[in-house]
């Protein structure tokens, strides 16, 4: 078997639901997510995907109650695989020392 042509490649997606006290902004480079946690510490959410955006979501915690909520999508299309065959999605989730 040879490598796979761009268009035989089914379109992924990977989504990181948030629980609804964690504040989620796109920073400017839109390759990252800067996460606030109730307590004040931050965390930055990286992908190697040119596709990672925030989307509305849904948790259902406490006894099921629904509440607004964000999730970190990443889109695996148009992704460039010029190197190799297969996609090679990465992530990475960092403390900040200061927010």
């Amino acid at each position: 078997m040879t490598g796979l042509a761009e268009e035989d490649l089914e379109p992924a997606v990977w989504r990181f639901h948030l629980h609804p006290g964690v504040k989620a902004s796109l920073a400017r480079d839109r390759k990252s997510v800067i996460l606030l946690l109730p307590s004040k510490e931050g965390w930055r959410f990286k992908s190697n995907c040119p596709e990672l955006t925030l989307e509305k979501s849904i948790y259902c915690g406490a006894l099921g109650a629904p509440a607004a909520s964000e999730q970190i999508v990443i889109y695996g299309r148009n992704y460039a695989q010029k190197a190799a065959p297969a996609l090679k999605m990465k992530w990475a989730l960092k403390r900040l020392d200061a927010v």
